[in-house]
């Protein structure tokens, strides 16, 4: 009962908070759930985790390693998918790859730090 209680409740609250007379509530998706978080505390948690690859002054370049990065974790560190949908050789995703984890001073072998990484760049497409 807690459940349905706590649904009724936020449903109401959105209601509230929009012009919209009829609500009809659903379980959020990922990108609404980000949309939740504190705009100062996105923004945060951005630079402390993809910070050093948006200091790199050639921005092309930051620009390929973030996208990289995105699509490594997207594609479940499947290097060659990435290599295909980047139409870039392997070897260049591994360089890209070693170059973003120096930078970032990471190791893409930590689920954890995979995560963050995942919910870093969520936050950032999302900003």
């Amino acid at each position: 009962m807690t459940k349905i209680y706590q649904e009724a409740q936020e449903a109401y609250t959105l209601a509230e908070q929009s012009k919209i007379l009829i609500q009809r509530f659903r379980p959020k998706k990922v990108s609404e759930l980000l949309q939740l978080i504190p705009q100062n505390e996105a923004e945060s948690f951005i630079n402390e985790t993809l910070g050093p690859l948006f200091k790199i002054k050639n921005k092309q370049e930051a620009a390929d390693l973030i996208q990289t990065l995105r699509l490594y974790i997207y594609n479940h560190q499947q290097i060659n998918l990435v290599a295909k949908q980047l139409f870039i050789h392997r070897n260049t995703v591994v360089y890209r790859l070693n170059k973003t984890a120096d930078i970032l001073g990471v190791n893409f072998e930590d689920p954890e730090i995979i995560q963050r990484l995942l919910l870093a760049l969520l936050l950032y497409v999302e900003k």
